[in-house]
């Protein structure tokens, strides 16, 4: 039974378009749903039924993360999608029918949303499933649910709406898109698992195994392999780093245990990387570890300045950037919360000037959306990296500023990153 109090409000994940299933145990459940469905049943029968197994299975990741699904109820959204990324049965009437058709039958409780125009702040609305709908999905096991080729690999997103803008193809962007391809069947013709996870971590990390993992046994998890693609911000200039890959949602503790096609792992990443390139572009070093100094060994203090640091790089103003740390501290990081009394302007900006008195070299960086930029930077090296590697069959994986490989790749790794580091920033890294 789900209890109300097993979820929160604010731990919501987005319907997620990247699963289906042709498992006769989700058939079923989609035969015995379809026929008391209230909904038109004698057009695009097809379109619906496959939003009926996204919309289960939705529905099933919620019943084990205890996270609502959220999804919008605006015809808007729906008609501005571009053409290279919609999903065929992601419409408005299919989703919305399928949303209220599920509803009636008592299968989704709902939070509904809501956009408050003064405060230009709103939230959609948020689904959970009932009891009924939980004793209809208890029998699915991760096996029986495939991971979905989205239908672009290269992403423009306007960086204020966050939605998804269209291009132009140019003969850069072709090429881009041909790696990501190669890239993409390499990776799914490979084996990820976890080693040796012990009970301890598989109860931390409860939620990422629901999510990703597949099978275990006394001592490996085998783990999802879902698509990876590139996301650019407003232009190709900005942005254009790798995501959705299992290495980039799976903790970092876990990633230690990762083996690929059942060979140990190493991980290697640039020390510091946005920091250290703004101290290189400024022709300046950096003096000390760029963390520790502030925070004496304190675990805690040390993800807040990191905090800082990722928001402050990335907002235009101060108030932006005291804004969207008090917003990540209630929400995302609420483990910082014991920092802080009320989480006030005051108590921010008392954190936030002596991380700026610690880096006055790059102080100027500080709120002026550098940021993107510099993902573009590490997005371009990791790209040659990748594509190194990829030429070779060896599959690499990344996470922003790090790469993971088979362990007895190490050195050839470390090589590759020095060399594409020094080709983009024409500097030397840190590679820890």
């Amino acid at each position: 039974m789900l209890l109300k109090k097993d979820y929160h409000i604010l731990d919501d994940l987005p319907f997620n378009l990247k699963h289906t299933s042709k498992h006769p145990v989700i058939t079923n459940i989609v035969k015995d749903i379809w026929s008391d469905l209230s909904i038109d049943k004698s057009i695009k029968v097809s379109l619906k039924q496959k939003c009926l197994v996204s919309t289960l299975l939705n529905l099933w990741i919620s019943m084990n993360t205890r996270y609502y699904i959220r999804y919008s109820r605006r015809k808007v959204y729906y008609a501005g999608i571009p053409k290279r990324y919609r999903v065929d049965y992601y419409t408005y009437n299919i989703m919305v029918g399928i949303m209220d058709s599920f509803s009636s039958l008592g299968l989704i409780e709902s939070e509904k949303g809501f956009y408050n125009p003064e405060q230009d702040y709103g939230q959609l609305t948020k689904i959970k499933p009932t009891d009924l709908a939980v004793s209809m999905l208890q029998n699915i096991k991760p096996v029986y649910v495939e991971d979905i080729r989205p239908p672009e690999f290269v992403i423009l997103k306007n960086r204020e709406t966050k939605t998804k803008i269209d291009y132009q193809d140019t003969k850069e962007i072709i090429q881009m898109r041909n790696e990501l391809t190669d890239y993409n069947d390499l990776r799914q013709s490979t084996t990820f698992a976890l080693k040796n996870v012990t009970i301890g971590e598989a109860v931390t990390h409860n939620r990422f195994f629901k999510l990703f993992g597949i099978t275990s046994s006394t001592d490996e998890w085998t783990i999802r392999n879902p698509y990876i693609y590139r996301v650019f911000n407003n232009d190709f200039q900005h942005g254009g780093r790798y995501y959705s890959g299992i290495e980039s949602q799976m903790p970092k503790e876990l990633r230690a245990k990762l083996t690929i096609n059942g060979s140990p792992t190493v991980e290697l990443d640039f020390g510091s990387m946005h920091i250290r390139i703004l101290y290189q572009l400024e022709n300046k070093r950096i003096s000390g570890n760029v963390y520790e100094q502030l925070s004496d060994g304190n675990p805690l203090l040390r993800g807040l300045y990191k905090l800082i640091a990722l928001v402050s790089i990335n907002s235009t103003t101060l108030k932006k950037t005291l804004e969207g740390l008090r917003s990540d501290i209630l929400t995302r990081h609420r483990e910082l919360l014991v920092l802080f009394n009320k989480v006030t302007d005051e108590e921010i900006l008392g954190y936030f000037n002596r991380w700026k008195k610690a880096h006055k070299p790059i102080a100027k960086y500080f709120n002026s959306d550098i940021g993107v930029k510099l993902q573009n930077y590490d997005s371009q090296i990791a790209a040659g990296v990748i594509r190194h590697f990829t030429s070779k069959g060896v599959p690499v994986l990344v996470v922003h500023d790090s790469f993971v490989i088979e362990d007895k790749y190490k050195e050839d790794l470390k090589d590759i990153m020095n060399s594409k580091y020094l080709n983009i920033i024409h500097h030397k890294p840190i590679i820890k």
